[in-house]
């Protein structure tokens, strides 16, 4: 079946957007804002939007251990606080892609830097965008299986992490979470309850594990 064949409405306008200039606004260490000039229609108008700087692409892997367990991130990220939330965030391991880097390649760095996992079995499974509205970043979902934890990378976090506290992402790490698939619903709406935000990106990883991964037989 096609797209079309869902359809249930037609715009009785035709949509025809162009863009005609895009112009960086302000710049910072990791984001840049710009002023997209598009004609919609004929008609001039602005889009205002936010796009990733030195970066081409960004990841985020979804941990599974050998026994079927689900690996999360409690973090700490500073636009989520506020009078409502202190800014605790359930999520997965996830970096930007260096350039000249593989996403496969820091897909599998950021398993080991963030939560001391290995695996050799990683899987990419959906690109979606992460604001259409607001930035032009679009992330890649792994699902890395057959999880290992790795005792020597744990013992070099435990000997560096005086070091590494202020110079990355890692700081923001608060907890480390190993979540039975079964129970993985009831956790989260545990967390919920407890004042964290849920990064909606498990739910799409989720989604791909139940349907093409959960009952694979392991081969490692």
């Amino acid at each position: 079946m096609k797209t079309a064949d869902y359809k249930i409405w037609d715009n009785p306008t035709p949509i025809d957007i162009q863009i005609s200039q895009k112009e960086n606004v302000e710049q910072w260490k990791w984001l840049k804002t710009q002023k997209v000039v598009y004609k919609r229609n004929r008609e001039e108008k602005v889009w205002e939007m936010i796009s990733r700087w030195e970066s081409e692409w960004v990841i985020s892997v979804l941990p599974v251990t050998q026994d079927g367990n689900i690996i999360l991130l409690e973090e700490i990220r500073v636009p989520m606080m506020n009078e409502q939330c202190n800014g605790r965030v359930i999520s997965m391991p996830a970096w930007l892609v260096d350039i000249g880097d593989t996403r496969e390649y820091t897909a599998k760095k950021e398993l080991q830097e963030e939560v001391w996992f290995t695996s050799e079995d990683i899987h990419y499974v959906d690109t979606i965008a992460s604001s259409e509205g607001m930035t032009d970043e679009e992330i890649d979902i792994f699902i890395a299986l057959n999880c290992i934890q790795v005792s020597e990378i744990i013992e070099w976090r435990k000997q560096v992490w005086d070091l590494i506290l202020g110079h990355g992402e890692s700081e923001n790490i608060i907890s480390i979470y190993s979540v039975p698939y079964e129970e993985i619903d009831n956790f989260l709406q545990q967390a919920r309850e407890e004042g964290m935000k849920k990064w909606w990106k498990i739910d799409c990883a989720l989604r791909h594990y139940e349907n093409k991964f959960k009952n694979v037989v392991k081969t490692l």
